[in-house]
């Protein structure tokens, strides 16, 4: 699916006038109308925004199916969105996002990520700005390196959530450094029980030699 790279400090300010000017709609709708934009912005800006009615209820605190069908009724009838409703209980509905081209920074681009860094200076986007921090291979390098570990631990670390997209539990890395410390620490601890573990099985065997000897002599 295809992602708007939207300005999102310029939609807060285009809803934010858009609802001071708009005589018709009441506290229900602006509460799904933001609801709708955190739930947009959560997902990365798709161009058709699929819903779960339940998140929505949540988010905007509204208690009644009925409310929330003619909050979102309103809201499509007023230009805040085009509401599409899906006739299949196992589908759910999609909301697109009525906008001023003003708050799109550029055209479609792909899901979720892209390599050109000449992008970063344009976007007020956060989210975009962070999938671009998804660091290089040198770059983990240097930081391993840095903070006294080994080339061999940084590759591995870079590999290893290269293979998985820099994600953790479904979610994207958006800041790698947190996670290579802890890589690393955990590399020491492991290396230290390690060790003491065969410092104790050393001392065993020790042991045992020592009564068997004492034992044969």
């Amino acid at each position: 699916m295809k992602k708007l790279n939207i300005n999102f400090v310029a939609m807060q300010r285009y809803a934010f006038n858009k609802i001071a000017q708009c005589k018709h709609i009441g506290s229900k709708e602006v509460a799904l109308y933001y609801s709708l934009l955190g739930y947009w912005n959560k997902f990365w800006f798709p161009e058709l925004l699929s819903i779960r009615r339940e998140d929505l209820l949540n988010y905007s605190k509204i208690g009644s199916v009925n409310t929330y069908l003619k909050a979102m009724r309103n809201l499509d009838k007023h230009g805040f969105i085009k509401y599409l409703p899906s006739k299949n209980a196992n589908v759910g509905s999609k909301v697109k996002f009525c906008v001023d081209k003003s708050i799109v920074c550029q055209n479609l681009i792909n899901d979720g990520y892209t390599d050109d860094k000449r992008l970063i200076p344009l976007l007020n986007n956060s989210k975009l700005e962070q999938i671009n921090q998804t660091p290089e291979k040198k770059e983990v390098l240097e930081y391993f390196i840095s903070n006294s570990s080994t080339k061999e631990l940084a590759e591995r670390f870079f590999n290893h959530n290269e293979s998985l997209g820099w994600k953790s539990n479904g979610q994207l890395i958006v800041n790698w450094k947190p996670f290579a410390n802890n890589y690393m620490k955990n590399d020491k601890a492991r290396k230290v029980t390690g060790s003491s573990r065969m410092k104790r099985q050393g001392s065993s065997q020790f042991d045992s030699g020592n009564f068997k000897t004492l034992g044969h002599e």
